[in-house]
């Protein structure tokens, strides 16, 4: 990038052979984008360019040009298109078609009370839930879906939604999972716990978005940083009609094959409520599999106490909402059991097949199952002694818990791996984080009976058998 002449107070900066930066639209962590114009024929376009600080990063400039192939694999008008790419010395610059409008976060903020009406707020989740099934069309997950990642075109109307920023995207075809960044508060809890994304993890985002810009606040609040509180369903909108309250509440579910089945049966059924037509049905019905039966095992379950006499609706969907440092419950009790294939396997990307028979596997799929209200009270299954975990442990199987949403399940079970058999009451080990490959060295302390694992901000509790 160079510097030539001057235009205005600024200096004129030049990127690649034929683009010019004019002013800045918006900053973010990974870079800058620019309102530019191309030299060749003064055309406007939009400019991102990374972070000079992230181009010796691999894995951010690898997730940079994996922005711009992720454009350019989408072919729909809701998409913000990529036209060039400039890769020169240290600068690194995606050029993409103008969007002349201000993102929505912008708008609501323009709004006395931050909020859209009932029929603009439906027309446009319209046009964001048909923008999601072209990108999920291509094996896409966004992953950052949010109202400063939606481009409006008609501000006056808050019409014509483009949706932009790909860059914590995820792309099957390109490259395995990886460590996902996203923004928490608009973040699926299956994906905040380490698990691979699915196209509900971003109907999930775009329920807590439409929640929004119909409430004028977030669903969900922070006691603290890095802790979402999820202890409730979200409190109901005063005004909004019933229907619409069931579809944020379905794309909301903690259990992702509880959310729409799809980007375009949510649009559907948004449409039919538009033009009142019956609703259509966002779930498809299916058996429920039945829990394997269980086999002696030396690590322990924790024991749960039956839910409360409910409704069934309250039982399906209220009973689901814990406190939860960004995780997803199993509900068990009473019968009733969510059980999420290959956790967060989700329909949005292969319907499980409807079927009587309890499903049976040689190796037990490991998930995250449940959080914890106060403390985990465990009961070893060859001894009834009760273990304590402190209050918000979140259980990832195989006798381990993780702490906080920083820790992830993936990294929890190389930890319980790298604990030797026979260890004394203080310890250090070294484990691989499988998700970024590297590796983290921890202290660990046994606390009576169960083995608490610290490395800076990470930590893993180890139950020990009875």
């Amino acid at each position: 990038m160079s510097d030539e002449g001057v235009m205005g107070e600024s200096t004129t900066k030049r990127v690649g052979s034929h683009y010019v930066l004019d002013d800045v639209l918006g900053r973010g962590s990974m870079g800058t984008v620019w309102r530019g114009h191309d030299l060749s024929d003064g055309s406007p376009c939009a400019i991102k360019i990374l972070n000079p600080t992230l181009t010796t990063d691999k894995g951010a400039t690898r997730r940079f040009i994996d922005e711009r192939d992720i454009f350019m694999s989408v072919d729909d008008d809701a998409v913000v298109r990529v036209t060039d790419m400039v890769v020169e010395s240290s600068t690194f610059a995606i050029v993409m078609e103008l969007v002349d409008g201000p993102d929505l976060a912008q708008v609501l903020k323009s709004l006395p009370d931050h909020r859209l009406d009932q029929g603009t707020a439906v027309s446009l989740g319209i046009e964001v839930c048909q923008a999601l099934a072209a990108i999920h069309r291509v094996g896409i997950r966004h992953l950052d879906i949010k109202p400063a990642n939606i481009l409006i075109e008609d501000p006056e109307n808050v019409s014509g939604a483009r949706i932009t920023d790909f860059g914590v995207s995820e792309v099957v075809a390109f490259h395995g999972p990886r460590e996902v960044v996203g923004t928490p508060y608009y973040q699926a809890p299956e994906v905040a716990a380490g698990w691979t994304p699915t196209a509900a993890s971003d109907l999930y985002s775009f329920g807590v978005t439409f929640y929004e810009i119909l409430a004028g606040h977030m669903p969900f609040q922070a006691n603290s940083a890095g802790n979402l509180l999820r202890n409730q369903p979200p409190p109901a909108i005063p005004g909004v009609d019933p229907r619409l309250w069931n579809t944020i509440l379905t794309c909301l579910a903690p259990d992702p094959s509880q959310r729409p089945d799809s980007a375009e049966v949510l649009a559907s059924e948004l449409r039919s409520w538009r033009n009142g037509e019956q609703p259509v049905r966002l779930v498809s019905p299916r058996s429920r599999p039945v829990r394997p039966t269980p086999q002696p095992m030396p690590r322990p379950q924790p024991v749960r106490s039956a839910p409360s006499a409910t409704s069934v609706a309250t039982q399906q969907r209220g009973s689901g909402w814990v406190i939860a440092l960004l995780a997803v419950l199993v509900l068990v009790g009473a019968g009733v059991f969510f059980y999420v294939k290959g956790m967060p396997g989700s329909h949005s990307d292969a319907a499980p097949q409807p079927t009587q028979a309890p499903i049976s596997t040689s190796t037990p799929e490991v998930r995250p199952t449940r959080t914890v209200t106060a403390h985990a009270t465990v009961t070893t299954m060859s001894s009834p002694i009760q273990i304590q975990l402190p209050s918000g442990a979140v259980e990832c199987g195989q006798g381990a818990w993780i702490a906080n949403p920083r820790t992830t399940c993936p990294l929890a079970l190389e930890v319980v791996r790298s604990v030797p058999a026979n260890h004394p009451a203080s310890f250090a080990i070294d484990a691989q984080d499988p998700r970024t490959g590297k590796s983290r060295h921890f202290s660990c302390n046994t606390v009576g009976q169960y083995v608490d694992c610290g490395s800076q901000d990470l930590e893993v509790y180890l139950v020990i058998p009875g």
